[in-house]
């Protein structure tokens, strides 16, 4: 029996897999449950036809042990209706959480912000490589430092690929001094471009605008904004 261990790749897609699954399975309850929901009412009213519409149950009268049968019978699927489209909604809200948890790992603006962490921690092992605490320490940090470079040969990937389906990434190649980065749903002037950031006003002042300009900005300080966190780009003459 082979013992390699399997690709980071291949654990990445093994674990996309599941969370299909799990999304598809979680999807499957929440349609049984509707169904069952869905019955139960249909049920319910086809019962409560035998009542005309308003007419109490006559106390005495040979109907009246049916009709307290049958309004009984109506009450308890009228609970149980509920109960399932309950489980119906759950199991909805848990699909629709798988979902986005996986559209957010592959989104390729959160992988660009993965790929600067996975870099960050890459410098520092080889700084500590150039004085490892003993051998032990040293082996760690070879195989991690192993890890990290298939890890980033996968997500680099997974933003080729999104650019190559029409993505935008932005980066310092888009933008000059002046432009408009459009940020949290806000155009924001910027003051300076760098390789990895954007220089906006201070993130405090762009709270409530659409449109933020350097003169708008009330405080004394700026803020930088990476690349990743960008969705938009505009000149000063487009946005007038």
């Amino acid at each position: 029996m082979s013992t390699d261990k399997p690709s980071f790749a291949e654990r990445e897609e093994a674990r996309r897999d599941r969370a299909l699954e799990r999304a598809d399975r979680f999807s499957g309850y929440a349609g049984n449950a509707a169904r069952r929901a869905d019955a139960v009412h249909r049920r319910a009213d086809d019962i409560a036809e035998h009542f005309p519409l308003g007419q109490p149950i006559l106390r005495g009268h040979y109907s009246e042990r049916r009709a307290r049968r049958d309004q009984e019978r109506v009450t308890k699927a009228m609970f149980k209706g509920v109960e399932e489209a309950g489980r119906a909604k759950y199991w909805t809200n848990r699909t629709e959480g798988v979902e986005r948890n996986l559209e957010k790992r592959y989104d390729p603006h959160v992988t660009l912000r993965r790929i600067d962490r996975l870099e960050a921690e890459q410098r520092s092992i080889v700084r500590h490589l150039r004085d490892p605490w003993d051998e032990a320490h040293r082996v760690q940090l070879l195989n991690r430092q192993s890890e990290i470079e298939e890890e980033l040969v996968y997500w680099r990937k997974v933003v080729e690929e999104a650019e190559a389906s029409g993505v935008k990434v932005f980066s310092s190649e888009d933008f000059s001094k002046g432009d408009f980065a459009l940020i949290d749903g806000v155009w924001c002037e910027v003051k300076r471009v760098s390789k990895k950031t954007v220089t906006i006003g201070s993130l405090i002042g762009m709270v409530g605008r659409k449109i933020y300009r350097l003169s708008d900005n009330p405080y004394g300080w700026t803020d930088t904004v990476v690349y990743s966190k960008v969705r938009g780009r505009k000149s000063a003459e487009e946005i007038g």
